[in-house]
């Protein structure tokens, strides 16, 4: 594939967050494919865009990057919200995306998703610790497990 890309998807814009061969870092949520992703279940493969009615006027099809085939998975967040999708995209059309490609695309935009939470949960961490040294009063924190996993002196 020509193209491939990691994208978060808000209400107004897609934002590519980790990309192959696009120098754009962003694009309108109404001219994504992506979009269209997190709205259904599971892989959606387009084989030729150009024959698509929800596509083939897109200025993404029409124009630069030329899109014809997309494959997409989104990233589907522990509590089940889709918030983007790991996708793969070419200029030219290709039949029979084989189900064993769609879910090799599924198991990596699982891997995103473990990486997107991991920082996230690091992020998480990193604060409580700031709050931890700077306060006076005594701070303990727990893991969902009743685990303590941060305290303080003054605890």
């Amino acid at each position: 594939m020509r193209l491939a890309l990691v994208s978060l998807v808000d209400e107004d814009r897609q934002w590519f967050k980790a990309r192959h061969g696009l120098e754009a870092t962003e694009t309108c949520r109404a001219d994504s494919f992506c979009g269209h992703t997190i709205c259904g279940q599971g892989v959606m493969v387009v084989p030729d865009a150009a024959a698509d009615p929800r596509f083939a006027r897109n200025p993404l099809v029409t124009g630069e990057p030329h899109i014809r085939f997309y494959a997409g998975a989104p990233l589907v967040l522990a509590d089940r919200h889709q918030v983007g999708t790991l996708c793969v995209i070419d200029s030219s059309p290709r039949e029979g995306f084989s189900q064993r490609e769609a879910e090799a695309l599924q198991l990596m935009a699982r891997q995103v998703v473990t990486l997107l939470e991991g920082r996230a949960a690091r992020q998480q961490q990193r604060i409580a610790q700031l709050i931890a040294q700077t306060t006076t009063d005594a701070f303990v924190c727990a893991d969902a497990h009743s685990r303590i996993i941060l305290w303080n002196r003054a605890a």
